[in-house]
C-alpha cells in the first residue's frame, strides 16, 4: 500500500524567496494559455527546484517529467523559455503516463533573476490588500519582465490590464511593440476574519491555513480592528453569545465584507436577523453557516464552512459537479 503524504497549499512566492536566498537553483513554471481540458487553467503556478520536488502542482503527473528537465535548462542558462505540452492525443494514455486530460497547455519558465519580481509584486498586494493587474512579457530580449497596474492607475495602464482588472480573467495579449504578455489579475488571499474564540475555531482557522488564507480571530472582548474588514475578507461569527453576535452581525453589515456566515440554531439566528430586518446587505449573511454536507463536529463543520466561502468567492452554487452542464472551470 502506498503512503500518501500530506501537503498544503503551497506558499509560491515564500518558496521562491528562499531558494533565492540559499542560491537554489530552480524555475517557476505559470500555465498562460490552454486550449480544451486541463487539470490547472491560466495563472497556476509551480516552484520546479533543480534536483529537489516540485512545490505546486501543473498537472496530475503527465507534465512534471518534462517540466522538471525544462527548469533544470532554465536555471542553468537564465533565459526563460515558453513551451507547448500536447496533451490532446491517445498515446500518453496507451504508454501508461499521461492523464488523458484532452488539451493543449502553454507554459511559461522563467529564472530566479525574473521569478523574484513576480514574488515582490504578490508581497505588495498582500501587504497592502489591494488588488493588481499583472503584465508578464513572454518572448523576446524583455521576456520575464513585468508591470503592475492598480485601480488607481488611470493614466498608462494598458487595455489588457484594464480589461483582466474588470473581469478578473487572465488572458495572453500581444502589446503595441508585438511582444506577447500575460496579463492576469492579483487579488489578496482570502482573510477568514473569525468573531469567537470558542473550541471551534480552532478547526475552522486550520481549514483555512491549509488552504493559505489568511486568519484573524477576534474575542468576544475585543474590538474589531479598524484594517481588518475588506473586500477580501469572509467573516463568521461564532461567539455563541447573543448579545455579541448581534453587535457583530450589525458592524459586519455596515462593512464592505461579501459574506458573514453565523453559527448557532437556526431559530436564534432568526431572531438575529430580524432585529436587523431591512438592513442593507442581508444577502450576505449565511445562516446557518456551510454547504449541507451533514456534518457532524468541529472539523467537518469546518470543511462545510471552507467549501462556502470558496463557493461564494467563485461565484458557484456549491452544488455536485455531476449536476453541473457547464465546464467544469467555466463560470457560474
Amino acid at each position: 500500500m502506498t503512503t500518501i503524504r500530506t501537503v498544503q497549499t503551497p506558499d509560491i512566492p515564500g518558496s521562491i524567496e528562499l531558494l533565492a536566498e540559499r542560491n537554489v537553483p530552480f524555475a517557476l513554471a505559470t500555465v498562460v494559455a490552454v486550449q480544451g481540458s486541463a487539470y490547472r487553467r491560466p495563472g497556476a503556478r509551480a516552484v520546479l527546484p533543480v534536483g529537489g520536488d516540485p512545490i505546486g502542482s501543473l498537472s496530475p503527473g503527465c507534465l512534471e517529467a518534462e517540466l522538471l528537465d525544462e527548469a533544470r535548462t532554465v536555471a542553468g542558462t537564465g533565459t526563460p523559455v515558453l513551451r507547448d505540452f500536447d496533451l490532446t492525443g491517445s498515446d500518453e494514455i496507451e504508454l501508461g503516463y499521461g492523464m488523458g486530460c484532452q488539451g493543449v497547455v502553454e507554459v511559461f519558465l522563467e529564472p530566479p533573476s525574473t521569478a523574484s519580481g513576480f514574488a515582490s509584486h504578490l508581497g505588495a498586494v498582500r501587504r497592502e490588500r489591494v488588488a493588481r493587474a499583472l503584465l508578464t512579457v513572454l518572448d523576446g530580449e524583455r521576456a520575464g519582465s513585468r508591470l503592475a497596474f492598480g485601480p488607481d492607475d488611470a493614466i498608462g495602464t494598458p487595455e489588457p490590464a484594464r480589461e483582466v482588472m474588470r473581469t478578473g480573467k487572465p488572458s495572453v495579449a500581444t502589446m503595441a511593440d508585438t511582444e506577447r504578455a500575460f496579463v492576469e489579475l492579483l487579488r489578496p488571499p482570502i482573510r477568514l476574519a473569525l468573531f469567537g474564540d470558542r473550541s471551534d475555531a480552532p478547526a475552522l482557522a486550520d481549514a483555512a491555513r491549509a488552504l493559505g488564507w489568511d486568519v484573524s480571530c477576534v474575542s468576544r472582548s475585543e474590538p474589531v480592528p479598524d484594517d481588518l474588514l475588506d473586500e477580501r475578507t469572509f467573516a463568521v461569527v461564532m461567539n455563541h453569545a447573543y448579545v455579541s453576535d448581534g453587535e457583530r452581525l450589525r458592524a459586519l453589515l455596515d462593512s464592505s465584507v461579501p459574506y458573514v456566515g453565523m453559527l448557532g440554531p437556526r431559530a436564534r439566528t432568526e431572531r438575529l436577523l430580524s432585529e436587523v430586518d431591512g438592513h442593507p446587505g442581508l444577502e450576505r449573511v449565511f445562516a446557518p453557516a456551510g454547504l449541507d454536507l451533514g456534518a457532524e463536529g468541529p472539523q467537518e463543520v469546518a470543511s462545510a464552512i471552507v467549501a462556502e466561502i470558496l463557493a461564494v468567492d467563485r461565484g458557484r452554487g456549491g452544488g455536485s459537479l455531476r449536476k453541473r452542464q457547464a465546464p467544469i472551470h467555466g463560470e457560474g
